[in-house]
């Protein structure tokens, strides 16, 4: 099975396997190949029907990168999405900044 994560960025990362909720690649990846890109994310892949998927296939918003790291010459990372609760806590923050903004209260 072979899985393509495309970010939002452009970077596009490509013939990944999966090691439990890990993806592996043999081409180097970094915390850096990730910056600005995990606002929409694709990932796309075949699957045979045996071997369940970590990740639902598609697009996804506002991903998380778990951590980067090397093993045996190869790079494991995971991504995660935030919770539904974390998303609220976020929302929730944006809209009190902009009514502070907006009404001239320093928080």
């Amino acid at each position: 099975m072979s899985y393509s994560v495309i970010l939002s960025n452009g970077t596009e990362l490509r013939d990944l396997r999966l090691s439990g909720n890990c993806f592996v690649s043999k081409v180097p990846v970094s915390a850096e190949t990730f910056s600005g890109g995990l606002d929409r994310v694709t990932i796309s892949g075949t699957q045979d029907g045996i071997e369940p998927c970590a990740y639902e296939l598609g697009e996804h918003k506002a991903m998380e990168l778990g951590r980067v790291f090397t093993v045996s010459g190869e790079w494991y990372f995971w991504l995660e999405e935030p919770s539904t609760e974390e998303l609220r806590r976020l929302k929730d923050r944006a809209d009190i900044e902009y009514i502070a903004m907006m009404t001239g209260v320093e928080l």
